[in-house]
């Protein structure tokens, strides 16, 4: 998974 600007489902370290 990438870094993404919203939340993924494994929880990115983009995570509001």
């Amino acid at each position: 998974m990438e870094a993404l600007r919203f939340p993924s489902d494994s929880g990115n370290i983009y995570s509001k």
